[in-house]
């Protein structure tokens, strides 16, 4: 048990290590974005064929437009999307 946290910890730390003096990369843009630095990157979606603009086909035929909505802005991210809201 305390192999497992220790390994946790230190995982954690060089994970945190890397994020702080990180200067390209992955790693270093998602920082940037979460603290505010960088403003993340979006595609355009185009519809798809076939479809009455429909960016997507959703598995769950009851989402209502801002659902829709919401599905399509995360898709559309090229870095990160949160999504603020009660389920369902």
């Amino acid at each position: 048990m305390f192999l497992f946290s220790l390994f946790a910890f230190l995982f954690s730390f060089l994970l945190l290590m890397n994020l702080t003096v990180g200067t390209a990369g992955r790693p270093s843009r998602l920082r940037d974005i979460l603290f505010g630095i960088s403003q993340p990157a979006f595609s355009r979606l185009r519809p798809i064929e076939g479809t009455e603009g429909e960016f997507f086909i959703p598995f769950n035929k009851g989402l209502n437009a801002p659902q829709k909505e919401a599905i399509a802005f995360a898709l559309s991210a090229n870095d990160l999307a949160l999504i603020h809201g009660p389920p369902g």
